[in-house]
């Protein structure tokens, strides 16, 4: 199996298990559900595309979590679910809520542990529960696992230039 000609994974999606770009997408697709896909929003140095009806949306965003996060912000987004091997990250403008289901990297930075469902001492509803309730929660003000930690750094534009040439975008 070939993979791409640019490498776009982060160091995290190494540490969490993934070996190819594909592997990470057929897992990114298999999170989207069974909803219809709206659009894809684009968000780049010289435009950021916006939602024009409810519903499920694609974004062309990079793929570095930090930056992604701030993407989504711009975007629109009010709160991210971010499912993850182990690796987490603030947003200072919207709540991340970290979803893990990797045994080997649960710890204090993830909010919902799914690591059950992959052991069969959980269902899959029984999570999605846990996650609804946890969203719930959060939008009402409850803080994330990592809020009260501060935040990195604030970019509403991560330059990735591995990432802008697979996806032939000239910088401005």
């Amino acid at each position: 199996m070939e993979g791409t000609e640019v490498e776009t994974m982060s160091i995290g999606n190494s540490v969490g298990g993934l070996t190819t770009l594909e592997e990470k997408s057929l897992g990114a697709l298999g999170k989207t559900g069974s909803r219809p896909i709206q659009d894809v929003l684009r968000i780049n140095s010289r435009l950021t595309d916006k939602r024009h009806a409810p519903g499920m949306y694609l974004s062309e965003v990079t793929m570095l979590c930090g930056g992604a996060g701030m993407h989504f912000a711009a975007l629109g987004c009010q709160v991210i679910l971010w499912t993850t091997g182990g690796a987490g990250f603030n947003n200072p403008i919207i709540p991340v809520i970290r979803v893990s289901g990797n045994h080997n990297l649960i710890n204090e930075d993830i909010d919902i542990d799914a690591t059950g469902i992959m052991r069969g001492e959980d269902s899959i509803e029984a999570v999605s529960e846990r996650i609804l309730e946890k969203l719930e929660s959060v939008v009402n003000g409850e803080q994330t696992a990592i809020e009260e930690i501060g935040y990195a750094y604030c970019t509403l534009y991560q330059k990735d230039q591995r990432l802008e040439k697979m996806l032939c975008i000239e910088p401005a």
